[in-house]
């Protein structure tokens, strides 16, 4: 990929661009505009008869039997499991204070839509922020598509990755700021809410090494230590939020059961139908060799950090997202909002030539994502019921041989976007051009 137009310096970061009023009215506007779209976006999927929404509140049905033991005076990760981070399990504990009727489906559904897409203003807020202090006259319009990217208009309201993108933000505000300390207690604390944030901080770090090794004179102890220290936020982060929950399973119930079970789950997690080897089994049979699936994308992630590192942070966290998904055993639909913040960042340095590719290339695989999931899935489900081995070929119709032609092209897609953030080339245009 050519370099980007500007990488500016610490001096420029934080420079007024343009007068302060005009900022703060384009944010005014993005909330505005926001409860616009979210009232908007409510109203669609709480409608009455939308098959394909039903589907999308599978995640909340499933806290619903969390917030009502917590509202028992349970206390998860003690009492009861949950397959969730324990900072996930923080935010839903208080959610469950906070629901006017907890007994209720139809409430928790509302206050979740809500509660959600408030964090999605939020972050419409944050990236606007950012956004003005890297590329200032692209600003608004990015924060516009950021705030309309379909995967996030249609499941942002009923899962939680805006609550994980919040933290995931702020450190990336304080990257900017070049407070290295602040960026890695923000991303710690994402990580305690999902994994990914995780992955930031060692290609953070990553990025550090390979500046020095760039430097005459640069100091691999110095990085080291700095390394460490990285090492330490990261750990006393996930000892606040954790050892609380050890210590209240050992004295309540003389076992880690109910703690554990959060990364048992994940150890142990079943095949998604969703991904390439859901449609394999679908279609053909099951292929044992899916088990190994977590072994090379741990060999994808790194590869996508050492070849990331090389080019810049936005684009190497981009990759390392798509990494994480691509040929994983699971691959949620709401995962593509993992990388928003990036591709916008991208987008926003980019030249307009290239940035018009990149955006067509997103924009086409955010279409079939959700074509994927609500859309074809509810149909598929309404067609073969189940998952099970050879299912679609006994009873899939045009929905589930739809749905496994756009995961095919998904995948594509997510490759075709990773070689383009690595390549001086389209891949798209290029493949065409061999064909014809």
């Amino acid at each position: 990929m050519p370099p980007l137009d500007h990488k500016p310096a610490r001096n420029e970061v934080f420079k007024v661009h343009r007068p302060g009023s005009l900022a703060k009215e384009s944010l005014y506007f993005l909330v505005l505009l926001g409860v616009f779209v979210k009232l908007f976006m409510a109203g669609i999927i709480l409608a009455p008869n939308q098959g394909w929404a039903g589907h999308t509140f599978v995640d909340i049905w499933g806290w619903s039997d969390f917030i009502g033991k917590v509202n028992q005076g349970f206390i998860p990760f003690v009492d009861f499991s949950k397959e969730y981070p324990t900072g996930a399990g923080a935010i839903f504990w208080l959610m469950a204070k906070l629901i006017p009727d907890p007994n209720s489906s139809d409430s928790i559904l509302r206050f979740h839509i809500t509660f959600m897409s408030l964090f999605d203003i939020l972050n419409t807020c944050l990236i606007y922020i950012i956004l003005e202090k890297i590329a200032p006259k692209r600003a608004l319009w990015l924060s516009i598509l950021f705030l309309l990217l379909p995967t996030g208009l249609l499941l942002s309201p009923m899962r939680f990755e805006s609550v994980v993108m919040t933290p995931v933000l702020l450190g990336y505000y304080f990257r900017l700021k070049e407070n290295h300390r602040m960026s890695v207690v923000f991303w710690s604390i994402g990580a305690m809410l999902k994994w990914y944030p995780l992955l930031f901080i060692m290609a953070q770090s990553l990025e550090g090494f390979t500046a020095i090794n760039k430097q005459a004179g640069g100091s691999k102890r110095e990085w080291a230590v700095q390394a460490l220290k990285d090492f330490m936020i990261f750990a006393a982060v996930a000892l606040i939020t954790n050892v609380p929950f050890i210590l209240g399973d050992l004295i309540r119930h003389r076992n880690i059961e109910n703690w554990w079970a959060t990364y048992a789950f994940h150890l142990n997690r079943p095949l998604y139908w969703d991904t390439l080897f859901g449609v394999y089994t679908l279609w053909v049979r099951e292929i044992p060799v899916e088990r190994w699936a977590p072994y090379w994308t741990l060999v994808l992630v790194t590869g996508a950090m050492l070849i990331g590192r090389k080019i810049d942070f936005d684009t190497q966290c981009v990759l390392i997202c798509l990494a994480c998904i691509v040929f994983n055993r699971i691959y949620s639909t709401q995962f593509h909002m993992w990388f928003y913040p990036f591709i916008i960042f991208l987008l926003a340095r980019m030249p307009v030539r290239q940035a018009l590719s990149v955006f067509t290339l997103f924009m086409v695989l955010e279409l079939v994502n959700i074509g994927v999931y609500p859309f074809t899935f509810a149909g598929t489900l309404t067609e073969i019921t189940t998952f099970a081995p050879r299912r679609a070929l006994q009873f899939g119709g045009i929905y589930t041989k739809m749905f496994s032609i756009l995961i095919i092209v998904r995948t594509w897609l997510v490759i075709q976007l990773a070689v383009f953030l690595t390549k001086d080339l389209n891949p798209l245009l290029s493949t065409l051009k061999r064909r014809s």
